[in-house]
């Protein structure tokens, strides 16, 4: 599966489905917020029963994404940002 550019030109999820966005700063990092709010969104999402889509730039986060079954399936550059799109199917 990959993603795809949606109307906006934007790199999306390969079907219209509902999406939230989520960012922790450095300073709320490392404390497990960002594993609880993870795991609360794939906990709603499953029980929809789609599969996730994301998005990330940083490294850090995409080990967080990989924790939780997630997979990276494609990388480009937006902006001069490396940006990876991810993708877990539903468990």
């Amino acid at each position: 599966m990959s993603a795809r550019n949606n109307a906006a030109g934007r790199r999306g999820p390969p079907s219209d489905g509902p999406g939230t966005a989520r960012h922790l700063t450095r300073g709320q990092q490392g404390y497990g917020i960002g594993s609880a709010l993870l795991r609360s969104f794939l906990e709603d999402i499953d029980q929809r029963s789609p599969p996730a889509f994301l998005e990330a730039d940083d490294e850090g986060i995409v080990v967080l994404y990989e924790r939780f079954g997630f997979r990276v399936v494609s990388q480009e550059k937006i902006l001069g940002v490396d940006t990876r799109f991810l993708w877990r199917d539903r468990p």
